[in-house]
């Protein structure tokens, strides 16, 4: 029990050390596992990506943000994207001078292919422009 800053028994008497101890570890004890909770919870999972259409949705929802984490689940045939967008096909992750991809997408070996891209505008590809910090690996487009 703790009472005006000192830590005294039940029935007014002196703790052991022992009970001190125990007082001041669960205390501990708890704090570390607040801190360990809030440690772990900061650290989120990657976005898997398993379709172009969630492909697209990085940078264009708030559920897929440019600085985010992405795995590729598997391989893509993004075939379809010859018809979006009027007949611009995909839209570039990110958007030069403005809209970087600050983010990490780690395709897992897999390939993207058939990627249909008819844009205009300078820095055009999968991704229209990255920023510092931005990783980019294992991953293949073909026939693109």
């Amino acid at each position: 029990m703790v009472h005006q800053g000192r830590i005294s028994e039940k029935d007014g008497r002196h703790p052991s050390p022992l009970n001190v101890h125990f007082y001041f570890m669960k205390r501990v004890m708890l704090f570390m596992a607040i801190v360990w909770g809030v440690v772990t919870s900061a650290v989120a999972e990657p976005i898997p990506i398993g379709s172009i259409q969630e492909l697209q949705k990085i940078g264009n929802d708030a559920a897929y943000p440019l600085d985010g984490e992405y795995v590729l689940t598997h391989d893509i045939d993004a075939s379809e994207t010859a018809w979006w967008n009027g007949i611009e096909g995909f839209e570039p992750i990110g958007s030069p001078f403005q809209d970087y991809f600050t983010g990490s997408f780690d395709g897992q070996g897999h390939v993207i292919s058939e990627l249909y891209i008819r844009r205009t505008e300078v820095h055009v590809g999968l991704f229209g422009d990255v920023g510092a910090g931005a990783r980019i690996s294992n991953l293949g487009l073909i026939d693109c």
